[in-house]
């Protein structure tokens, strides 16, 4: 029995029992088959983008599902513009009390990296409102284009997809409750801080607030103080929640791209041995649907099945009948899939890079500014108040979350490098000379560096995380040495 490979450009020849499509469709079916397509979007919603989309659309900032309906949708995006507004508003109240306290520097302190916060919210949010179809399409790339790439792989890729699944959602609930918690704390420090002091039987009329900001009334008599409370306690909240939602966003995109090189790194070095588990497989099946065929051709005439041989003999025999044309057309199937695959990332990564590119400027400046005016804020107050504490926690989630972003995108960085040694690592040695020029071009393109960039002035990576804390360090100890030569000249006598 002579069985012949045809191996496949992109199917293998040889299905012949495979059942033809019935080309007179009714016209119901082609419609929905139509609806289908166009509700791609809808019917490709993942679980990897899954939770970090529903949290979004329930903020308003993204679109709402079609079978939503149009009241809560319009209450949602309405919702979204009321929320961007209050926090433009909180700018103005903060640069007016900055007018009126310029004299002393502490104030101002205050007042800048809440600036800082409401800049870095807006900016962020209407990113994502502004981008919505763009970064749609990077969803769709992810959850259909290399979701179907390697939908047949082995269980080292199948683990990989739930690796990236699993530490994506843990770090979008870890963070998003640390600067909802942060955010919160805002609404109660002062609230403790009178509490300490009537324990401590110190009491005062003064009516402290969540932070420092400016008002066209007399905020001390109720209810314009209440009404002020609840607007700056509002404020906060909102940047504690609006914040970590967008960057769990984008930092999900990088973990799943990241995942992404890993499953082309594992294909690439085990290529071989998937090309010889696909041509044997191959095999097996031709020689299962002949040993049928066999069968009911000897059941129809009558006749003893003398040609039903055992599959542990044909699989025996399966390793000796391979030939080296079969496996290296097999791996350079397997190679060409490879290259595609690692041309989508490529522009995948491109595109991410453009659409947060602006907003890495914004999230390096505002973290250089808030890490420095907080660390300021913290020299000024007493240690041993509650407000301290507040000014600590915040500062440690700022430098978090300028960490998250400068790690996540040097890691992806890695990952595209380790293509280049994973293709060397191919056995191309005994491979056609057009597989060995297929590897060359890979790993040329890998040599290339790819990562997020702060409108291409700097990398974000690791290195410009500590440019960054230095930077407010050296502006920290200006502000502080400013703040002791000024303090000491109002001590001094006339």
């Amino acid at each position: 029995m002579e069985l012949k490979l045809h191996t496949r450009g992109k199917k293998f020849v040889g299905h012949e029992h495979q059942i033809k499509p019935n080309m007179k469709k009714s016209t119901s079916n082609i419609k929905s088959a139509e609806k289908v397509k166009t509700k791609e979007w809808q019917s490709a919603k993942p679980n990897s983008l899954h939770l970090n989309l529903t949290i979004l659309q329930w903020l308003g900032l993204w679109p709402c599902d079609e079978d939503t309906t149009h009241f809560k949708a319009l209450f949602l995006r309405i919702f979204c513009c009321l929320v961007i507004t209050i926090q433009a508003s909180v700018n103005i109240a903060e640069c007016m009390d900055m007018v009126v306290n310029w004299g002393h520097l502490n104030n101002p302190s205050e007042n800048m990296y809440i600036m800082g916060c409401s800049l870095i919210a807006i900016v962020k949010e209407v990113t994502i409102i502004l981008k919505t179809e763009k970064i749609k399409d990077l969803v769709n790339i992810l959850n259909n284009k290399l979701a179907i790439q390697r939908k047949q792989g082995s269980s080292e890729y199948q683990k990989i997809i739930k690796s990236s699944i699993k530490q994506a959602r843990m770090f979008t609930l870890i963070f998003i409750s640390m600067c909802s918690f942060v955010g919160t704390s805002y609404s109660f420090v002062p609230i403790l801080d009178t509490l300490l002091l009537q324990y401590s039987g110190n009491e005062t009329s003064h009516r402290p607030m969540p932070y420092s900001a400016w008002f066209p009334f007399d905020v001390s008599e109720t209810p314009a103080y209440e009404a002020a409370y609840f607007y700056l306690a509002l404020v906060a909240f909102f940047h504690g929640v609006y914040i970590p939602c967008c960057d769990t966003l984008f930092v999900t995109l990088i973990i799943h791209l990241c995942g992404q090189f890993q499953i082309l790194q594992a294909s690439l070095k085990n290529i071989k041995v998937d090309a010889m588990k696909n041509v044997q497989a191959t095999y097996r099946e031709r020689i299962r649907r002949n040993s049928l065929s066999t069968k009911a051709l000897h059941t129809a005439t009558s006749e003893p099945a003398e040609c039903d041989i055992k599959d542990e003999k044909h699989n025996a025999r399966i390793d000796i009948s391979l030939t080296d044309e079969d496996l290296d057309n097999e791996m350079q199937y397997l190679l060409k899939q490879s290259i595609k695959h690692h041309q989508i990332l490529l522009q995948f990564v491109h595109e991410l890079e453009y659409i947060c590119s602006p907003l890495m400027v914004v999230q390096l400046l505002g973290s250089l500014v808030l890490i420095c005016f907080t660390g300021f804020n913290l020299a000024t107050v007493p240690v041993q108040s509650v407000k301290f504490v507040s000014a600590l926690v915040f500062m440690i989630a700022v430098i978090i979350q300028l960490l998250v972003f400068c790690w996540y995108s040097e890691e992806l960085s890695i990952q595209n490098c380790k293509v280049y040694q994973a293709a060397y690592d191919c056995d191309w040695h005994e491979t056609p000379k057009s597989f060995m020029t297929s590897i060359q071009l890979i790993m040329k393109r890998a040599q290339t560096a790819r990562t997020l960039t702060a409108a291409n002035f700097c990398s974000i990576d690791l290195q410009t995380f500590t440019t960054i804390i230095r930077l407010s360090y050296s502006n920290y100890a200006f502000l502080r040495r400013v703040y002791d030569e000024n303090s000491t000249k109002s001590t001094q006598p006339e």
